[in-house]
């Protein structure tokens, strides 16, 4: 409706979170990702130009962290469940972290 793709027609997805304390929005994210690079193999690329100044890697490896997030999106063996168990260990540890910084 309005900015980079004004008067474009453009598909897209909309969601409705009917339950919020189900919701998992990172593996939503990595589905999403994971399908459209299946769907469309021949149209679908991690960005390669140099981001935020740094050019030894990808964009999506500097923003993960690790190359971990595209090889499991790359690895047709993990399923959905296989991914989301491989950070559920660190994702404990940051619970517990963060709990003191909880204000409600």
């Amino acid at each position: 409706m309005f900015q980079k793709w004004h008067r474009e027609v453009c598909g897209g997805v909309q969601l409705h979170i009917t339950d919020r304390d189900q919701f998992k929005p990172f593996l939503t994210g990595v589905a999403v990702i994971r399908t459209i690079s299946r769907l469309y193999p021949g149209q679908f690329a991690w960005r390669t130009e140099p981001y935020e100044f740094v050019s030894d890697r990808l964009a999506i490896d500097l923003l993960y962290g690790t190359p971990t997030f595209r090889e499991n999106i790359n690895n047709d063996n993990l399923t959905l469940k296989n991914i989301e168990d491989s950070w559920s260990e660190d994702l404990e540890e940051f619970k517990k972290l963060r709990q003191e910084f909880l204000i409600y």
